[in-house]
Formats: structure tokens, C-alpha cells, sequence
């Protein structure tokens, strides 16, 4: 997972508006439930389960290409492309919900939604308009 310098400098407190800001020297205030998904998303579990299903990603997208001329488990390849992005998108909607914005200040962060957003414009907007990569190659010749 992704780490907010400024969050883990800060100290916490409760607020009755609920809302993130970053305060004088890193302090950060939160509500309550916004202060524990912050910690959760610093945890070292969160950070080992991420991490876990980054690794199963990248085994998938490794599968995906071997098997990918014979068409052998498209479906399941696909299917699994859909959770992880699913996945990777639940984690930033976490990171913004739990920090605001001062995941804008973290490039992590902005690397992490550079790649969602391109992972969700190709998976499922691009490609139940247009179809896949490999349909659109087939439709040039």
C-alpha cells in the first residue's frame, strides 16, 4: 500500500465536523470511522494483503499472455482483470476517504490513480464499446 508522508507525521484527533485537514507541523484530524480506515490503510496487514494481490495480478497478467493465442481461459482471464481492478479501485476510493485531499500531495497516489483510471477507461469503457485489443487488430486486416 501507498503511505501518506504527512499523515504518518501527524498526530490524531476527533473533530465533531468529521473532515481531514492538514493542520500546522502534519497534524491530521479525522472522524472516527475516517481514522480507522486511515489506519487500516497504513497497517503492515493491509500492506501485505495489497501486496499479496499484486503478486496475483502480475501471475494472472503472466498466464494471461502465455494462453493468450489459444483462447484457453479468456473468460477467467478476463473475470480476473475485472476484481483486480476492482480491488485496486476500492483501495483509492479508501485512500481518499480516509486522507482527502492530501492524497493529491502523495505520488503514489497519484501514480496508483493514474493507473486505475487507465485500467477502468480500457476495461469498461473502451472495451464494451470498441472490444479488446486483439479484436480491434482483427478488424484493421
Amino acid at each position: 500500500g501507498v503511505h501518506l508522508p504527512n499523515i504518518h507525521q501527524g498526530r490524531w484527533r476527533e473533530t465533531r465536523a468529521g473532515r481531514l485537514s492538514i493542520l500546522r507541523a502534519g497534524t491530521v484530524t479525522f472522524s472516527g470511522r475516517r481514522q480507522w480506515v486511515g489506519e487500516f490503510l497504513k497497517s503492515s496487514k493491509f500492506d501485505v494483503v495489497i501486496g499479496g494481490v499484486i503478486m496475483c495480478n502480475a501471475a494472472t497478467i503472466g498466464l494471461e499472455q502465455a494462453y493468450r493465442g489459444s483462447g484457453i481461459y479468456k473468460d477467467v482471464f478476463a473475470a480476473c482483470e475485472h476484481v483486480f481492478l476492482s480491488i485496486y479501485m476500492l483501495e483509492l476510493l479508501a485512500r481518499f476517504y480516509a486522507f482527502g485531499s492530501a492524497c493529491f500531495k502523495d505520488s503514489w497516489v497519484l501514480f496508483d490513480m493514474f493507473l486505475v483510471t487507465l485500467g477502468v477507461l480500457t476495461q469498461w469503457v473502451i472495451q464494451p464499446l470498441f472490444g479488446s485489443i486483439d479484436e480491434i487488430g482483427q478488424i484493421g486486416r
